[in-house]
């Protein structure tokens, strides 16, 4: 898209990033989605089809070695950690702590970002389109200030893992 009026372009930005302001990334600015795929990427799915089993357990064992690593904050009650299936394959490392904006920028001080939960249905768009208002999803909003999700990829070592779990146990 060409064009010389930067609202425009800001829309198309924001729909093409699935709806967040990218001035703004904790702001939705509209409705969007990202379902793109052109041949590179699905050369890259078929490949990555191949190696599932390997990735699969690479992510399981992501999640034991962040379970062991927190396990003694979570017990303290500083942190609680994701409750799935020993055999299910996360996505994410999810976690509930308390002041997550002042960890997350601590975190970042050591080039480890966070991500967040974004509570999509009090951003000014849903308000003004749905009517929504705070207490219209009370959990969520009861947890949107404490949720972070933790680095997780497959290309993470144990030391990765420790270096992280570390930084985070300083600021908790």
């Amino acid at each position: 898209v060409l064009s010389n009026d930067k609202e425009v372009i800001e829309k198309v930005q924001a729909i093409s990033y699935q709806g967040w302001n990218m001035a703004d990334i904790e702001t939705l600015a509209s409705f969007g989605a990202n379902f793109k795929m052109n041949d590179m990427n699905a050369a890259i799915v078929l490949e990555q089809l191949k190696k599932h089993d390997a990735i699969f357990e690479k992510r399981r064992q992501l999640k034991l070695w962040y379970d062991r690593e927190l396990a003694d904050v979570s017990d303290s009650g500083k942190m609680t950690l994701q409750k799935v299936a020993p055999e299910s394959i996360v996505t994410h490392y999810t976690v509930l702590i308390p002041n997550r904006k002042t960890v997350a920028q601590k975190l970042a001080e050591k080039d480890i970002m966070l991500g967040f939960w974004h509570t999509a249905h009090l951003q000014k768009i849903y308000r003004e389109r749905f009517k929504t208002k705070p207490g219209t999803l009370p959990v969520t909003e009861a947890i949107a200030d404490r949720i972070a999700f933790l680095p997780f990829h497959t290309k993470l070592a144990q030391e990765d893992v420790k270096f992280i779990c570390g930084s985070l146990k300083e600021y908790l």
